[in-house]
Order: structure tokens, then C-alpha cells, then sequence
């Protein structure tokens, strides 16, 4: 029962840290600073989360959409 609460707030923090990416790097691209994970390790409230692969595909992905990646 507790392990699954466990996973359930681990998938919750993940996904919150994903949309936090998202909007960070957006931000950055809307001011013309290129978002590298660097920089947004900088701003984000949990710099540590980037050890996920959910939220380095996150960045990867927002890259993309703003066609800064191919």
C-alpha cells in the first residue's frame, strides 16, 4: 500500500517537474537565451530531477516543438 503511494508521487513529482521544464525553456527561447539544460538547471525548483530520463526527454522535446533541435 505505501509503495504504491510512493510510485504515485514519484510519477507526480516527475510530471511536475516535466511541465516545469517546458515552461522554462520557453521562457528562455522567448527572451533569445538558447534553453541548454545547464541554463535551465539553473532556473528550475529541482535541479536534481534532471538525473530522469522523463525530464531530459522533456527538454528535448520542448526543444524540438521551438525547432531548436532536430
Amino acid at each position: 500500500m505505501y509503495s504504491n503511494f510512493e510510485k504515485i508521487n514519484y510519477q507526480k513529482n516527475i510530471q511536475e517537474c516535466c511541465e516545469e521544464v517546458e515552461q522554462i525553456v520557453i521562457d528562455l527561447y522567448k527572451k533569445g537565451i538558447y534553453p541548454t539544460e545547464a541554463k535551465v538547471s539553473e532556473i528550475i525548483s529541482r535541479p536534481g530531477f534532471f538525473r530522469y530520463k522523463q525530464v531530459r526527454d522533456a527538454l528535448l522535446s520542448v526543444r524540438r516543438k521551438l525547432g531548436l533541435q532536430s
